[in-house]
């Protein structure tokens, strides 16, 4: 069977750049003061750390639910397994209920990761040398975010009470968590939306602010492609204060390693969905128009290390037609000029795997500055693939069957 595919690329050859670390971002000072936040006096600052060399920021190992019950793998960049995780009890392995604590070195005795056991009896567990401990019992966790293998975290729990949504967010590390209360409480009659992180500030291995988004509570179904979110805010916890970066006009769809940009599309589903790039620190907005045949618009964007490229994907048709019309391509944009730099299609990931088609292609992460991953799901839902695509050569193979749940860094 011929399969026609689009790999379309405009070869890049620069240097890497210098990059600013995540574990510092000021905030702007025309950033907005949420309402839901408590009135302080201060201004919330996070502390900006020195640039660090561009390959310190690159990942050393790629996490990978390969589908074992029990074990998760860690890969290298090369997509050579390095280390297996035992996370007994682990359902359902996702980039929110799971999340690295640890550095990876030679075998996985220095790598540690965090996750969510559910159930009564369930809550935070840290799995690190081969044991499980649990670190918080819990029944209402929500969603995990982690810093770059650092032992401090932000998570939120959740409840429904009387059909209303309430949820929490909470901030602290693999030493306090058991102990951890609050810092920000929402019930959402109105929306039906919960309080999810997405980004950790850090200073040492204390979390100084958490990026949260809301995201919608009870909506699903096989025809949803993008998450469904509502506006971006950042929660300075040394001076309680709290402010927004994307109004709720906005629907967030991914942050940049080092926190500093962020992706997102308009909220209304007939509005212009495109994919515009806010700066979070300073910088130019900048938005990359649709396909015309993108009419489900765009999402699940991932920044490069440097802050020069983005991934994100354009989609069209629906997952539940009969024939089959969904249309997937992932789309590479320069965020110095707006340009389109590459594009993937579904049709050219099955021609990289070598089988009769794929059911979905989006985005993963980036290894470095010009090695992208794509995560693509066999026709059947069943299988999942990880697959490499270097930006300058335009080459795309398989770097590792599995999902993608996160990177690891030095």
């Amino acid at each position: 069977m011929k399969i026609r595919s689009l790999i379309h690329f405009t070869p890049l050859f620069c240097a890497a750049a210098l990059l600013t670390a995540c574990s510092g971002a000021a905030l702007p000072d025309g950033a907005v003061e949420s309402q839901a936040a408590p009135t302080l006096e201060g201004e919330a600052i996070a502390p900006t750390l020195a640039a660090t060399a561009a390959p310190e920021n690159f990942p050393t190992g790629v996490l990978v639910d390969i589908g074992n019950d029990t074990s998760l793998a860690l890969f290298d960049p090369y997509g050579r397994q390095i280390a297996t995780l035992e996370t007994p009890g682990l359902l359902q392995a996702s980039p929110e209920t799971v999340i690295l604590a640890g550095s990876p070195i030679s075998g996985d005795s220095s790598v540690s990761v965090i996750y969510h056991l559910p159930g009564s009896e369930g809550g935070l567990m840290l799995s690190a040398a081969g044991e499980s401990q649990m670190l918080r019992k819990d029944d209402a966790i929500l969603a995990l975010a982690g810093t770059r293998s650092q032992a401090a975290f932000a998570f939120s729990e959740f409840q429904l009470v009387d059909g209303i949504p309430h949820s929490k967010l909470f901030a602290g590390s693999t030493e306090n968590a058991g102990a951890l209360d609050a810092f920000l409480q929402t019930s959402d009659a109105l929306t039906q939306s919960v309080l999810t992180p997405v980004g950790v500030n850090v200073v040492g291995e204390s979390p100084i602010g958490v990026w949260y988004t809301h995201s919608a509570w009870g909506i699903g179904g096989q025809d949803l492609i993008f998450p469904i979110t509502r506006g971006l805010y950042y929660f300075d916890l040394a001076a309680g204060r709290n402010r927004t970066y994307l109004d709720e006009s906005r629907s967030f769809q991914g942050i940049s390693p080092d926190l500093q940009w962020a992706g997102s599309v308009s909220f209304e589903p007939q509005a212009d969905r495109s994919m515009t790039v806010s700066p979070l620190l300073d910088g130019n907005e900048v938005n990359f128009p649709l396909k015309p045949e993108s009419d489900r618009g765009a999402g699940y964007a991932v920044f490069s290390p440097d802050d020069r490229h983005i991934a994100w994907l354009e989609a069209g048709g629906s997952l539940t037609s009969d024939p089959p019309d969904f249309q997937a391509t992932v789309r590479v944009g320069s965020l110095s000029d707006g340009t389109i730099e590459a594009e993937v299609d579904s049709a050219a990931a099955a021609q990289a795997l070598n089988v009769e088609g794929i059911a979905f292609l989006k985005p993963a992460g980036w290894l470095d500055d010009h090695s992208l991953l794509l995560e693509a799901r066999s026709l059947d839902w069943k299988q999942a693939y990880l697959l490499r695509f270097d930006l300058q050569s335009g080459e795309l193979a398989l770097f590792s069957q599995g999902s993608f749940l996160g990177f690891s860094y030095p």
